[in-house]
């Protein structure tokens, strides 16, 4: 090589080197920012990820969902998630595939988490309606719903109207505890006497198809919880009780 193409070689590292430092100089501050829960698809190609395949979509979903927030070594608080997104995505999940309880999970125990629990009414809506089904113990989801209402959100009309749909569900498998759920949103709200009626319509109704413990418990619910200790001592259920 001559002396002038080794010059030349020289110079040309030389100027990458200057524009390599120039360059970092000017982006190494610079770091990638989350933009955020991304925005549905339509509805032409909500199931493109699988090529058509709705099982292929759903999981990439559930992956990408799974993973919001938390890249480049970086964890973004829930509280700073679009919530109102996410109640989006989380209602394609359920259009994709209604059966797999993947999305109901991290919408109920993960995203459900956040620091703001005034963020949740979304979620809330999307596990009622995946909750809203006599198919298995997908009442689970409802009960949930009704629980993040009640002590989360703290809105005890939602609770109630939610408990009522729990309530109203054909499923003979569903546990008394999510039956009585009514109950103990109206005796919170103050409404005993509505309370009081409901829980004994459920004793007269189906008390010689429910476990001896299960009446026991309600009964106990009743005397203790619902009627005052004045009421109470004199109720014939409540002194059969004590008997």
């Amino acid at each position: 090589m001559s002396e002038t193409s080794t010059l030349h070689y020289y110079i040309c590292l030389a100027v990458l080197i200057i524009i390599a430092i120039g360059f970092w100089s000017k982006t190494h501050t610079i770091q990638a920012r989350w933009s955020n829960v991304p925005p549905i698809p339509n509805d032409i190609s909500i199931a493109s990820p699988g090529l058509g395949d709705t099982q292929f979509a759903y999981r990439s979903y559930g992956l990408m969902l799974q993973n919001l927030g938390n890249t480049g070594g970086r964890f973004t608080p829930l509280k700073d998630y679009n919530f109102e997104e996410l109640g989006k995505w989380f209602t394609i999940q359920h259009a994709l595939d209604p059966i797999s309880d993947f999305t109901p999970v991290i919408a109920g125990y993960y995203f459900a988490a956040s620091q703001d629990a005034n963020k949740l009414r979304p979620l809330i809506n999307y596990l009622a309606i995946a909750g809203n089904s006599s198919q298995g113990e997908k009442w689970r989801w409802l009960a949930r719903a009704v629980f993040l209402a009640r002590f989360r959100l703290e809105d005890l009309d939602l609770a109630l109207n939610l408990a009522r749909k729990l309530n109203a569900l054909e499923n003979p498998d569903m546990p008394m505890w999510a039956k009585q759920m009514p109950v103990n949103v109206l005796n919170q709200r103050g409404e005993k006497q509505a309370a009081l009626e409901l829980m004994m319509g459920i004793l007269q109704s189906s008390g010689d198809k429910i476990h001896p413990n299960e009446v026991n418990a309600m009964v106990d619910y009743i005397c203790d919880q619902i009627l005052i200790p004045e009421d109470a001592m004199n109720a014939e259920l409540c002194h059969n009780r004590v008997e």
